[in-house]
């Protein structure tokens, strides 16, 4: 059963995506009523004062993400690097060991790079942090994490229109963690996208996936992310809706049985296909 991670990416900036975008929000308020429905809360550094909310969080485990590694400097530098970085997550969460810490990167080059591991393997031999994970964005890192013992969590964009990376890889990433990230594409799978690129791809797609939720009587929205929830071999979900009334709604489709052979079938072979307009890096 697939296990949900609320990621605090768009509770640390509002402004991310295309879902619903609330004027104002009371975020310790906000932790306070969604706490209950999550055990695991994501954070980084990037994500703009997403730390300082660790503090609400009490007796939950927190993954946390690191960015901008100085990789041109020492090793020694790099290793500082690190330390700082953890030694404020741990103030802010009073623990002396992290369970997840990623590298939150979109280059092979600072995964692979052979300081960044020695610095890793460091930190793991002083216990201070349980397990390493990447964040992927390129199939050329998925294969090296998949190969290094190192990163046991592999975090990878997984939706109702970009699957190709699981069903292309599962098999072999059968030794590590499966994390599911842009679960609704930024929003676009549920939401009106404005963009001049790729804006009809987008749409036309959304229009088969129409034509399935219509054969079936089921919501677009439930059939998002169902799709995930019945996939086999995928371990954790990454949750960021910053509107209650969505994440009940997440809630109550995870209680449902998994979708049936027949509409999986169909739904796997329109996701799994390659396309580059699912990337939103291409969409600007």
């Amino acid at each position: 059963m697939v296990k949900l991670i609320y990621g605090l990416a768009k509770f640390s900036n509002l402004k991310y995506g295309f879902g619903s975008k609330p004027k104002s929000l009371d975020k310790k308020k906000f932790l306070s009523h969604i706490k209950k429905y999550f055990h695991i809360f994501e954070c980084a550094d990037i994500y703009r004062k997403s730390i300082d909310h660790v503090k609400f969080l009490k007796n939950k485990d927190i993954h946390f993400k690191i960015s901008k590694l100085p990789i041109k400097k020492s090793e020694k530098t790099i290793e500082n690097y690190f330390r700082n970085k953890i030694k404020f997550y741990n103030k802010s969460h009073s623990t002396k060991k992290i369970k997840v810490l990623y590298l939150h990167e979109n280059s092979l080059k600072i995964i692979n790079n052979y300081k960044v591991l020695n610095v890793l393997k460091k930190l793991k031999k002083d216990k201070i942090v349980k397990n390493f994970g990447v964040s992927i964005y390129s199939e050329n890192e998925l294969k090296f994490a998949i190969n290094n013992n190192l990163y046991r969590y592999i975090q990878i964009p997984l939706n109702l229109a970009d699957s190709y990376f699981f069903f292309e890889y599962k098999k072999k990433m059968r030794k590590k963690t499966i994390v599911a990230r842009s679960l609704v594409l930024q929003g676009a799978l549920l939401n009106s996208v404005v963009r001049k690129n790729f804006q009809n791809q987008i749409r036309k797609y959304k229009e088969k996936i129409d034509n399935i939720c219509n054969n079936y009587h089921i919501s677009r929205e439930e059939l998002v992310y169902r799709f995930l929830f019945s996939l086999s071999r995928l371990d954790y979900a990454i949750i960021g809706s910053v509107d209650l009334k969505n994440i009940k709604n997440i809630i109550r489709f995870k209680k449902k049985r998994r979708l049936s052979k027949k509409i999986m079938k169909q739904l796997i072979y329109l996701s799994k296909q390659k396309k580059r307009w699912v990337n939103p890096r291409n969409w600007v």
